[in-house]
């Protein structure tokens, strides 16, 4: 659908506000108030999706109260439903309106019927924002009945926009963050939850990664979203199997700068009696880091397994063999990472690799 010029001039604002923003939690919320003037909402939310495991890991949300968090990541993972955002996010298309699914599809919607009941809602539209194939960030905005259910018009901006948040989102996923505190020698912290994804037991070190990862909890004793995500993930885990590989695995940067990396699964006591969901933060290894920096720097598949190699220490011979590709092309594909993440040299590519997102004050 073609935008009107009104819409042009949002996509326009939203470019610039992409490009020019370093704060991701800013950027959203200023894309959020662009998009306010001309989409009309009652309930809103701008999430950050880590890329790898399509998990929210951060949100910045007007008219969805706390406790609604465990239910809504419940919807995401538990419960079969439409328009998720995985499955927007694959698609092809990436933008949903509940209400233009047919009669029966929407009627059969436990979204519908228990989570926009809870936020005064009937209508909803969903977006995924991608680029290059990737998803780094979800919107979903809510309507009261008192205004009609959002158009094929209104979608259309969104699809427009999303790609070009997520672009924002991917850019500034490693932006500056004031230092709140060291967590260089907490040690990992552990949080086991109830059905409910209530806090039952928690090690200080816990509570303090909590601190970090909440940037302005609107309650006392709120669970960061990235917690209820792992959890809600970590409940679908069939027992014995490891919750890395499946999903319930999260990568955040704290406040401090520092990422941590939350990984849940479930818990049970002798008798297999199931005791809740274990929650584990710790600080993120090297490769972790380097695993999102890889996508945040727009490199290519084949661009990634170069620079894999490069850290492991492998010639331009030795990546030639590996890959199947002639030194040649190797060189080209060196030049072309070098000028992606800015740097001149590998020795200068694999210290910005491995060391970029860790604060100067706990690098060594």
């Amino acid at each position: 659908m073609r935008l009107t010029a009104q819409q042009a001039g949002v996509v326009r604002d939203v470019e610039m506000l992409c490009v020019r923003e370093t704060d991701s939690r800013s950027l959203r919320q200023r894309v959020a108030a662009r998009l306010a003037r001309v989409v009309h909402w009652n309930a809103a939310c701008f999430g950050v999706v880590d890329p790898v495991t399509l998990l929210i890991t951060d949100h910045v949300s007007e008219g969805i109260p706390p406790h609604m968090y465990a239910l809504a990541t419940s919807n995401e993972y538990l419960v079969p439903d439409r328009n998720k955002f995985v499955t927007l996010a694959r698609s092809g298309i990436g933008v949903g309106i509940l209400g233009r699914l047919p009669e029966e599809q929407r009627r059969a919607s436990p979204r519908l019927r228990t989570i926009l009941p809870l936020l005064d809602a009937r209508y909803e539209v969903r977006a995924a924002c991608v680029v290059d194939g990737q998803c780094w960030g979800g919107i979903a905005l809510y309507r009261t009945g008192d205004h009609p259910d959002f158009s094929l018009a209104e979608a259309a901006l969104l699809q427009a926009v999303s790609p070009l948040l997520a672009a924002g989102l991917r850019r500034t996923a490693y932006g500056p963050r004031a230092v709140a505190g060291d967590l260089a020698d907490v040690g990992p912290g552990v949080l086991v939850l109830n059905e409910d994804n209530e806090t039952r037991l928690a090690n200080d070190a816990a509570r303090q990664y909590l601190d970090e990862l909440a940037p302005a909890s609107p309650r006392r004793g709120s669970l960061p979203y990235a917690v209820h995500e792992v959890a809600a993930r970590a409940r679908v885990i069939p027992p014995g199997q490891p919750g890395r590989l499946l999903g319930a695995y999260a990568r955040v940067q704290a406040r401090s700068g520092r990422w941590l990396t939350l990984h849940g699964s479930p818990v049970a006591d002798d008798q297999d009696r199931d005791r809740g969901i274990a929650v584990v933060v710790k600080p993120a290894p090297s490769s972790d880091i380097a695993e999102l920096l890889m996508l945040v720097h727009g490199l290519t598949d084949r661009e990634r397994e170069v620079l894999q190699t490069v850290i492991a220490g492998g010639s331009s011979s030795a990546i030639s063999a590996r890959l199947h590709i002639s030194v040649h092309t190797v060189q080209d594909h060196l030049k072309s990472i070098f000028a992606k993440v800015g740097v001149r040299s590998r020795g200068q590519l694999v210290a910005t690799i491995l060391e970029q997102g860790i604060p100067e004050r706990v690098r060594m």
